[in-house]
């Protein structure tokens, strides 16, 4: 039922608990696919003497975590696909919560689950519900549904539809999950905490700096972003160019910590509609106050409940 794909990249620390916890799943129609995306610090050796024959392990060079996910995928042989990130792992009863609601509605082809960051978040109840997240755009900038080690999509995707984009290094897994909505039209959820996410490794992405053309924020605003003669309705993609702009606006500050960005994020902003003024405010102060600015955890933290509170009270 399930191909579960973990990349490896200099994880050794977790990825011992990571496949474990698909181990343990009381679901147990599944096979593990781990790929070494050329690790250096003995997780693939722990891998490989540790669960030997239970995993499917395919090495490859250097070449990041959307490369190595698309290398899972063409080598998964089950109808749905689901990830899991090497420092994370899964309630046991994860994999028969998704079953249980995929077996029973034919149009699920997207799901998620709420996750933690605290073992005690955890959840197994013993009543679990689901339900469908319509008109998907017009919340997202309110809530985030979807993260990589909570999520699986069909498998057929992949087939009719561009796998993760290696030239992304950050969104690579949001790009996937909003084009995967434009295409079945809506996702489902559970909102039940059964995937813990390990916020401790010091390499998270979201701490690293990048520049923007390797973003999704740039990606998402080319015209041929989505074949859109194959989006599932008209209104989502009003819905979806909508969301982009804001999305954009609430996401794109981080980008000022790196001054490489200045001269393109300038052309950029201009770029942006006008709408939100009292977002695209802040981004019109002078680029050096942007970089001090956002540089201070404290003020960046208050920053991103300004934009929170405007979206979703002011310009809902």
């Amino acid at each position: 039922m399930f191909s579960v794909i973990i990349p490896l990249y200099n994880k050794v620390a977790f990825i011992e608990s990571a496949i474990n916890s698909v181990l343990q799943q009381d679901y147990k129609d599944f096979e593990i696919i781990v790929i070494n995306d050329g690790s250096t610090d003995g997780g693939v050796e722990l891998v490989s003497k540790k669960f030997g024959n239970n995993i499917k392990l395919i090495n490859q060079i250097n070449s990041g975590v959307s490369a190595a996910r698309n290398a899972g995928i063409a080598n998964s042989k089950f109808p749905w696909v689901a990830f899991l990130d090497a420092d994370d792992y899964w309630a046991s009863t994860y994999l028969s919560s998704l079953n249980k609601f995929i077996k029973d509605n034919s149009q699920i082809n997207i799901i998620g689950s709420s996750y933690g960051s605290r073992l005690e978040d955890l959840e197994c109840p013993l009543e679990i519900n689901c339900f469908p997240i319509e008109n998907y755009f017009k919340k997202a900038i309110k809530y985030t549904y979807f993260f990589t080690s909570a999520t699986a999509i069909r498998r057929d995707f992949f087939f009719k539809n561009s796998g993760f984009d290696p030239k992304i290094k950050l969104g690579e897994d949001l790009d996937v999950w909003f084009r995967a909505i434009l295409y079945y039209g809506k996702a489902f959820y559970i909102p039940h905490r059964l995937v813990f996410y390990n916020q401790n490794d010091l390499n998270a992405a979201t701490k690293q700096k990048y520049l923007l053309s390797e973003t999704l924020i740039y990606k998402i605003h080319k015209k041929d972003y989505f074949p859109w003669q194959s989006a599932y309705s008209n209104e989502d993609i009003k819905d979806f160019k909508k969301f982009k702009i804001k999305w954009t606006y609430f996401t794109l500050y981080p980008l000022f910590r790196s001054k490489e960005n200045f001269d393109d994020l300038s052309l950029f902003i201009r770029s942006l509609s006008n709408k939100y003024f009292l977002v695209r405010l802040f981004y019109l102060l002078p680029k050096t106050f942007i970089n001090a600015f956002v540089k201070s955890g404290f003020l960046s933290h208050h920053l991103r409940n300004y934009m929170k509170f405007c979206f979703r009270f002011i310009y809902k």
